[in-house]
């Protein structure tokens, strides 16, 4: 499961929002999930495919960025120090909902999102 696929990153000029990002990314790469997204930038995790070389998912990630008018955009492999990030995230979001969870009180809302923050070790 990890290191097992590509991080793409995208930084657009102007916010893009939720909706138009997820329905390009469908578009293009129908097994990618949105990890982060910020209102000018965003980080997809794009599994890879064993029927399609690097080339192909750059292309469709060229493609991807002018749809979407991005002002640049990278393709990586997943690196272990992105997969202990993406674990992190994922246990504090775990933690968040549980603290939550255990206080029993219904108006209380979670208002952490690891979609705040994008870790990106270059731009």
């Amino acid at each position: 499961r990890f290191g097992e696929g590509y991080v793409a990153f995208l930084r657009f000029r102007q916010p893009i929002s939720s909706a138009d990002l997820k329905r390009a990314v469908m578009k293009y790469f129908p097994q990618a999930v949105v990890s982060s997204r910020q209102a000018s930038a965003a980080r997809l995790l794009v599994p890879r495919s064993q029927d399609m070389p690097v080339s192909s998912s750059f292309n469709k990630l060229k493609l991807l960025a002018e749809e979407l008018k991005a002002t640049d955009y990278t393709l990586t492999q997943s690196s272990l120090d992105q997969v202990l990030v993406s674990f992190s995230e994922d246990t504090d979001n775990e933690v968040d909902g549980s603290i939550y969870a255990e206080s029993g009180s219904t108006n209380v809302t979670n208002m952490y999102s690891s979609m705040d923050t994008i870790h990106m070790e270059t731009f």
